[in-house]
């Protein structure tokens, strides 16, 4: 931790009472309470500090309704609000669930939208309309596109980027 970054005073809050001190809780009943505090860089999850170990406040917020959570399970969110602590929107699942809830609500990056991609949708339709005619090789749209062959013969194959005709 950056000298000066926080004062000592802060160790003797304990991490319950910095937890409720930085909610915004909407009083409809119904929306979300979001986290006003540090986020982690990845994801946008807000982030507390748990006797020197950093957590996602979601998580912090889970086991103190519920009690701990088990081994292997994440805490996933009926919003799809990272900064969302209330505990009725958040639900217990297996990373398979929480990546099932992800493409189900769209919210899984995929063709160029994903960060890795280095194909586009033009690309995919010039592989899979010259290759079926048999114009080029698997190696030539390798080669071309930057990618290797077998992501080649996964576009052709329907494997890979399988909205695209």
């Amino acid at each position: 931790m950056p000298k000066g970054v926080y004062s000592r005073s802060h160790l003797l809050i304990s991490p319950v009472e910095r937890f409720w001190r930085k909610i915004r809780i909407a009083d409809d009943g119904r929306s979300c309470w979001e986290w006003a505090g540090a986020t982690f860089v990845s994801g946008g999850y807000g982030a507390i500090n748990v006797h020197g170990v950093p957590e996602r406040t979601h998580r912090f917020a889970f086991e103190l309704a519920f009690g701990p959570i088990p081994r292997g399970y994440c805490v996933c969110h009926k919003c799809d609000n990272p900064l969302c602590v209330r505990p009725s929107h958040l639900f217990l699942g297996t990373i398979e669930d929480n990546n099932h809830d992800c493409d189900e609500k769209g919210r899984r990056p995929s063709g160029e939208g994903h960060c890795c991609a280095r194909l586009t949708k033009g690309a995919v339709r010039d592989i899979r309309v010259n290759y079926k005619r048999r114009i080029v090789t698997q190696a030539h749209f390798a080669t071309k596109y930057g990618v290797d062959r077998m992501t080649v013969a996964d576009v052709i194959n329907g494997k890979t980027w399988k909205g695209i005709s």
